[in-house]
C-alpha cells in the first residue's frame, strides 16, 4: 500500500508503482496478524507513506555511476577468447519540496532515473553457404567423422534391427530440386559465419557483441492543501516509464542481422502509473474520517523486433497466413533430436544449429480503481477503526505464443542407414529443414481476454488497551470478491 491505497497489479504479484527512496517518509511492515483494515493479501502488508512539502524549501540530489573500467571480464568470455564487453550504470535523481502558499498549500516533486548498458552478446553456430546449399560433404561430427545425410524417400525393407534402411544422398549433397522453397527463404535469415568454428564440428562460428539497454524514469508529485482547521486534501501522482532492449543491428530493414530472426530480441515497455486523492476531516478531536480514491495501472508490454513480419513472404500459403493472428517471425528449431521425443545420441549437442525466431508478444495491462472511507475514533481505552474498502479490477491478457507457427527440425528424417537408429554422424537437423520435413509443428490461435472483477469489504478494528501492559487487537472484516467476468463472454 502507498499512502493507504493499492499499488499492486490486478492479477500479478508485481507492484504498479514503487516510490523512489528519497520520496519515502515512512515504511511499516505488518506480518501475519495484521489489522482488519487490510485485506486481499497473504503473508503480510507493507505500507509506504510519501513525503509532503513544508513551509521551507528543501531539496536533495543523488548520483551513482559504475562502468566497465573497474569490472573484470566474465569467465565465459575468457574461455572463448572474447574481449571484455562494455557495461555502464548511471543512477541519479533529485527532489524539491516547499510552500506554494505558506501555512496553506505545499508541494513535493521527486525524479529518479536509471540508465544502464550491459553486454548483449551472441555466440552461436550458424550454417555455412555450402551447408545452406544442401552440401554436407565437409560437415564433420564432434569426433571428426563425416556427417552422412540420408534420403527419407529411399527407405526400403532391410535386415536391420528395425527392418528398414535408407540410402545416403549422392556425394552427401541434397539435389537442388529437392530443396524446399520455404526453407530456402528461411535460411536467408541466418547471418554469415564471422569467426573460425571450434572443434571438428565447427561450432560457435559466429559472434557479435552489442549492448543491452535499460532506461527507467520515476516521477512523483504531491500537493497538500489545508482547507481549514478541520479539513485537508492532498493528491499524488506517480509515473514510471520503463524500456529495455538490446541494440543488436537486426531490424525490419536489416533482417539477416542478429536481433531480428536470428538471436531474436524483444523490446520491453512496462510503464507503471499510480494516482490518488485523499480528503481528511476532523469531526471532533477524537473522531477522524478520511476518503481515498486511487487509480493504479501496471502494464507488461513485450514485443519482438520482428513484429508485423509477414510469414507469407517466406512462401507460406493461405492455409497458414489466414490463421496468423499476430505477425512475427516463426519459431524455427534445428535440433539434434527434439526435446521429449525420446531420442538422443551420445556426444552430440542438443542442437545442430541455432534457432530462428521465438520472440513473442505479451501485452497485459492491468488497472485498479480503489475507493475507501475510514473512520478513526478514540474513546477512552478503545482505538476504533471502521470503514469500507471497494475496488474495481480490470485486466487485458494477450500472449501471441506461436501465432506465426513453431517448426522443429531434427535428424529423424535424415538419419540412417537404419531410420530408427541414432548415430553421431547420421543425419542433420539442417538437412531436414532444407527438405521441409519438420518433426513437429504448432500454430496457436490466441484470443485476448478482457477481464474484470469487483471487490467489496467492510471492517471494524478495536485496539483495546485493557491495562498499561495488555492490549487486545480485535478485528472483523467482511469481504466479497466477484468471480472474473469477460467483456465479450469468452469465459
Amino acid at each position: 500500500l502507498v499512502d493507504g491505497v493499492e499499488s499492486r497489479g490486478t492479477n500479478e504479484n508485481g507492484t504498479a508503482y514503487s516510490v523512489p527512496l528519497e520520496a519515502v517518509s515512512e515504511v511499516r511492515v505488518d506480518t501475519t496478524t495484521y489489522s482488519a483494515e487490510f485485506g486481499r493479501a497473504l503473508g503480510g502488508i507493507t505500507q509506504v507513506a510519501t513525503k509532503s512539502g513544508t513551509d521551507q524549501f528543501h531539496g536533495t540530489g543523488t548520483e551513482f555511476l559504475q562502468n566497465a573500467d573497474v569490472n573484470a571480464n566474465s569467465w565465459q568470455n575468457d574461455r572463448n577468447s572474447i574481449a571484455k564487453a562494455p557495461f555502464q550504470q548511471n543512477r541519479y535523481g533529485a527532489n524539491i519540496g516547499g510552500p506554494i502558499k505558506r501555512n496553506k498549500t505545499f508541494f513535493f516533486f521527486n525524479y529518479e532515473a536509471l540508465r544502464q548498458g550491459a553486454p548483449a552478446q551472441v555466440l552461436g553456430t550458424v550454417p555455412t553457404d555450402l551447408q545452406k546449399s544442401g552440401d554436407f560433404s565437409q560437415t564433420l561430427d564432434a569426433k571428426g567423422e563425416k556427417d552422412i545425410v540420408y534420403d527419407p524417400l529411399t527407405t526400403y525393407a532391410s535386415s536391420t534391427s528395425s527392418g528398414y534402411a535408407r540410402s545416403p544422398f549422392p556425394n552427401d549433397a541434397i539435389p537442388a530440386s529437392r530443396l524446399n522453397s520455404i526453407s530456402q527463404n528461411v535460411l536467408k535469415f541466418y547471418p554469415e559465419p564471422n569467426r573460425p568454428g571450434q572443434g571438428s564440428a565447427n561450432i560457435n562460428n559466429f559472434f557479435m557483441s552489442g549492448k543491452s539497454i535499460l532506461n527507467t524514469d520515476n516521477y512523483l508529485a504531491r500537493i497538500d492543501h489545508y482547507i481549514n482547521a478541520k479539513n485537508r486534501i492532498y493528491g499524488r501522482y506517480g509515473f514510471t516509464p520503463y524500456r529495455s532492449y538490446a541494440n543488436l543491428p537486426g531490424s525490419a530493414t536489416n533482417p539477416t542481422a542478429p536481433g531480428y530472426a536470428y538471436a531474436a530480441q524483444s523490446v520491453a515497455s512496462d510503464p507503471g502509473t499510480a494516482a490518488m486523492i485523499s480528503v481528511l476531516t476532523t469531526f471532533t478531536p477524537t473522531l477522524l474520517g478520511e476518503a481515498r480514491l486511487s487509480y493504479t495501472r501496471l502494464q507488461y508490454n513485450t514485443y519482438p523486433v520482428a513484429q508485423h513480419f509477414n510469414v507469407g513472404s517466406l512462401g507460406f500459403g493461405p492455409n497458414v497466413t489466414n490463421y496468423v493472428g499476430y505477425g512475427q517471425f516463426p519459431a524455427i528449431s534445428v535440433d539434434t533430436y527434439a526435446t521429449g521425443g525420446g531420442l538422443a545420441v551420445t556426444g552430440a549437442a542438443s542442437t545442430d544449429f541455432d534457432s530462428l525466431g521465438g520472440a513473442t508478444r505479451t501485452y497485459t495491462p492491468m488497472d485498479t480503481w480503489n475507493l475507501n472511507y475510514h473512520f478513526t475514533w478514540i474513546k477512552t481505552r478503545h482505538n476504533l477503526k471502521f470503514g469500507t474498502d471497494d475496488a474495481l479490477m480490470r485486466s487485458f491478457l494477450y500472449n501471441s505464443q506461436y501465432s506465426a507457427g513453431q517448426y522443429i527440425f531434427d535428424r529423424t528424417y535424415t538419419q540412417g542407414p537404419d531410420p530408427l537408429s541414432t548415430t553421431l554422424a547420421g543425419g542433420n537437423g539442417l538437412a531436414s529443414l532444407e527438405l521441409g520435413v519438420p518433426v513437429s509443428g504448432t500454430l496457436t490461435i490466441t484470443n485476448p481476454l478482457y477481464l474484470w472483477q469487483k471487490a467489496y469489504a467492510l471492517y471494524v478494528q478495536d485496539d483495546y488497551r485493557v491495562t498499561n501492559r495488555l492490549t487486545l487487537n480485535l478485528g472483523l472484516r467482511w469481504e466479497y470478491i466477484t468471480p472474473y467476468a469477460e467483456k465479450h463472454g469468452q469465459i
